[in-house]
């Protein structure tokens, strides 16, 4: 296991490959920066053994080595852009190119969006991955995630179960109950 990782479930075999890997990014200690393990944990209960969940620090090499085990990935994190607290993004990465800062985990020299870029480049994307970033109105030291935060996430946990299941199309095959 990686730094920085908890994984919910063993490494898969290939025929778990097209279980849905769900990345919440993020650390709990600097307010909305925790939001992306806020989601996924939620995601985790509602939709129980269909997908498989990771927490993760925001680590390029260690994101790299998380999508290798799945076709299917959807990546949480917080973001600062400048846009209204609360804001949902989503980039569908295969179609659209994450600028350098877009993701709050970009404070690592090489995060998200330098996985994505090195993981096309090597033409090793998994075959779905969407990235959902949600605008933090705070990132400063302290625990729990601001209101404007918490509002958003009932969409954005809709959001990303129905993407599961158009981006999944054969979710029959392994289970998933949305």
């Amino acid at each position: 296991m990686n730094e920085g990782t908890k994984f919910s479930e063993k490494k898969p075999r290939n025929g778990e490959l097209a279980v849905p890997l769900v990345i919440g990014i993020g650390n709990e200690m600097r307010t909305d920066d925790g939001v992306g393990l806020y989601v996924v944990r939620h995601l985790g209960a509602r939709l129980a053994n269909s997908v498989r969940i990771a927490e993760q620090s925001g680590e390029g090499t260690a994101l790299i080595s998380l999508w290798r085990t799945a076709h299917h990935v959807f990546v949480i994190d917080a973001v600062v852009s400048g846009c209204q607290p609360g804001t949902v993004h989503c980039v569908n990465a295969h179609t659209t190119r994450l600028q350098k800062g877009f993701l709050r985990s970009s404070s690592h020299l090489f995060g998200v969006c330098e996985a994505i870029e090195l993981s096309r480049e090597l033409n090793e994307l998994p075959r779905t991955l969407m990235v959902y970033g949600i605008e933090a109105e705070s990132i400063e030291l302290g625990v729990g995630l601001s209101e404007s935060v918490v509002r958003s996430v009932p969409d954005l946990l809709h959001r990303i179960e129905h993407d599961i299941e158009v981006f999944t199309l054969g979710s029959e095959s392994h289970g998933l109950r949305l």
